[in-house]
């Protein structure tokens, strides 16, 4: 076994207790008080120093002592607004769960910070931790970078680890995706449409707003259908739709809610642009007032091709061949605001399996009955930490 790996498994009893505690005190958006106040706990239990950047946003350097370049690893911490439904005798009980798996997330990170401190003398540059909050929103990345998480020092590469409760590898399998596009951008966004309200006996008194989002809804499919090259790929989806509260009274409002989804950022932007043009264009023909809501959005996540080949080597190290694996394939649409950090810096996503269908695994991510393996978490640990370490050397 690599050394390395050793050590990471020594940690293995702590990782799962600190995953155990955080998976039964979830907390969902961009503010998490006991989420942070453990991780807090936790850092300088190891002689870190964490550094609340903005709301729920911590950084931990380790390293610095020989020149060198900084590399950034990442875990989120939020969870989902679910009721969880595992049945585990360390289930949530307050309504949300850590059904996308960021308590192990956190407590791989907070082992990264173990294994590094431990080897912080031959680390020959910086690793900067990023301990974020409001993932699921699209809007902790974008609030931590504003803070300045790439500055001081500056950032040269970025890292985060994504786990899989339904992979097609075995559990303990490390895996990155093709460099380039690995998951789509996401806007989440609310339309609302302003009309006047009336008795529905007398609708030529009224500026009927269920009559006007109903145009709406099939004039944005015009995006798609006609303003789209052949190999542009958008994903514009309306999951929301609201108004009235009477059979018989056209009401004063409607809204629509839907996420638009793309792998090109100027894609991206062209849509946004065209859905706001047809918004007005189609509110001013049918006399209604139309408001555009951006509610959180993300951009594209593209593997970096050189730091991705690295990393596929390190793990190689690590792990032996046999426990990675090159994920080819088209790019997923689902999407992750760690987009929003290597839009600006080189890097990648990693994968861990940590359950598969062919180990029983029956729910996949985002479910409330998900259930995700512990005997990976070192391997995810000595992952990240062994990768900063060698990235460092050989830049």
């Amino acid at each position: 076994m690599n050394p390395f790996l050793k050590e990471a498994q020594e940690l293995q009893e702590r990782l799962v207790q600190d995953r155990r505690w955080l998976h039964a005190h979830p907390e969902v958006g961009g503010t998490l008080p006991e989420t942070v106040a453990y991780v807090k706990k936790r850092l300088l239990e190891l002689h870190c120093t964490p550094e609340e950047i903005c709301d729920s946003g911590l950084v931990v350097l380790l390293g610095g002592k020989k020149e060198g370049p900084c590399i950034l690893l990442r875990a989120d911490m939020d969870a989902l607004p679910m009721k969880e439904e595992t049945g585990l005798p360390f289930a949530s009980e307050n309504g949300c769960a850590h059904s996308c798996g960021h308590d192990m997330h956190t407590a791989m990170l907070l082992g990264v910070a173990a294994l590094l401190k431990a080897h912080e003398d031959e680390l020959r540059g910086t690793v900067k931790l990023m301990f974020q909050p409001g993932e699921e929103v699209f809007l902790g990345a974008e609030r931590m970078l504003q803070a300045g998480v790439l500055e001081n020092p500056k950032v040269d590469a970025a890292i985060t680890l994504h786990v899989n409760g339904l992979a097609p590898f075995p559990s303990g399998t490390l895996s990155i995706a093709d460099a380039g596009a690995a998951l789509a951008s996401c806007d989440s966004y609310r339309i609302t449409v302003h009309g006047k309200g009336g008795h529905g006996a007398y609708p030529s008194q009224t500026i009927d707003p269920i009559a006007v989002a109903a145009h709406i809804l099939v004039a944005l499919q015009q995006i798609n259908a006609r303003e789209l090259g052949s190999k542009d790929t958008a994903v514009l989806t309306q999951g929301s739709f609201h108004s009235g509260k009477a059979p018989n009274i056209i009401p004063d409002t409607a809204v629509i809610e839907g996420t638009l989804r793309t792998f090109d950022e100027q894609v991206r932007q062209r849509c946004l642009k065209r859905m706001e043009a047809i918004l007005t264009g189609v509110g001013a023909a049918l006399q209604a007032d139309v408001d555009f809501t951006v509610l959180g959005g993300c951009s594209p996540l593209y593997n970096d091709a050189a730091v991705r080949a690295d990393a596929l080597r390190y793990f190689r190290e690590l792990v032996g061949e046999a426990g990675v694996a090159e994920k080819h394939g088209e790019p997923g649409m689902a999407s992750e605001d760690f987009g929003n950090v290597l839009a600006r810096v080189p890097g990648i996503q990693v994968g861990l399996a940590v359950n598969s269908a062919a180990e029983g695994a029956q729910y996949p991510m985002h479910n409330p009955k998900v259930l995700l393996k512990e005997e990976p978490l070192y391997i995810g640990t000595a992952a990240m930490a062994y990768l900063a370490k060698r990235w460092l050397e050989e830049h």
